[in-house]
């Protein structure tokens, strides 16, 4: 609307009334529905600036009104009051409370039961005779730990686990895993545990195993399982 001339706002209304017609028609094409759509927005946003206009016109007119010295706010009567208070003070109404006490009984005097009624101290009960003392051997209850490292074990090398494996590397054939594997190779292919023994032995002397090390008692516990 820019482009256009400055056109009235009936004007613009009467525009925007006939395409609006062409449109429930059905005979609006596109360029005309873009024309429509200006003429909405131009008249709304000039009614948009009028309201504007005439709301700063208002609040100027409002501030600059000067307050006029005649104006004299008038002083309203008293309004006298319809009833006259007597000055006289009222009767006192009688005490009903000495009616009340009167008609309250007073409560007849009881005397309790348990006074006539001397009290019996209870006969003490005989303590029941305590059974002689049996000696009860206790009660060996056996963790799954417990039991499943008592298990026989079928294959010494896929007993022992990843973890495990690099601990006894490690620790006990001083990070050689060729002798590791030679020495669980042979101890699973032996016999009976006195030549897992003998063997046990042999490595302890070689690697120098000490008995305060955890992967020592281990190991030998791994080796003694396979031969139960």
């Amino acid at each position: 609307m820019s482009d256009k001339e400055y056109q009235s706002i009936s004007h613009l209304s009467n525009q925007l009334h006939n395409q609006i017609l062409h449109l429930e028609e059905g005979e609006m094409e596109l360029e005309e529905l873009q024309f429509a759509l200006e003429n909405a927005r131009e008249i709304y946003e000039r009614l948009v600036v009028l309201r504007y206009r005439a709301y700063d016109e208002l609040v100027h007119t409002t501030r600059e009104m000067p307050m006029s010295a005649e104006t004299v706010v008038p002083e309203l009567p008293i309004a006298e009051p319809l009833v006259e208070v007597s000055e006289e003070q009222p009767e006192e109404e009688p005490e009903l409370v000495t009616e009340v006490e009167s008609k309250v009984e007073t409560p007849i005097e009881q005397e309790s039961l348990f006074e006539e009624i001397p009290e019996v101290a209870p006969e003490p009960m005989p303590a029941p005779p305590t059974p002689p003392a049996t000696a009860q051997k206790p009660v060996e209850h056996e963790s799954i730990g417990e039991k499943l490292s008592k298990s026989p074990i079928p294959d010494l090398k896929k007993a022992i686990g990843l973890n495990q494996k690099f601990l006894f590397i490690n620790t006990l054939f001083s990070g050689d895993a060729i002798a590791y594997d030679e020495a669980v190779s042979d101890i699973n292919k032996m016999p009976s545990f006195s030549d897992a023994e003998n063997k046990c032995s042999e490595l302890r002397v070689k690697y120098k195993w000490s008995d305060e090390e955890p992967a020592t008692e281990q190991f030998e516990d791994l080796v003694e399982r396979r031969f139960l």
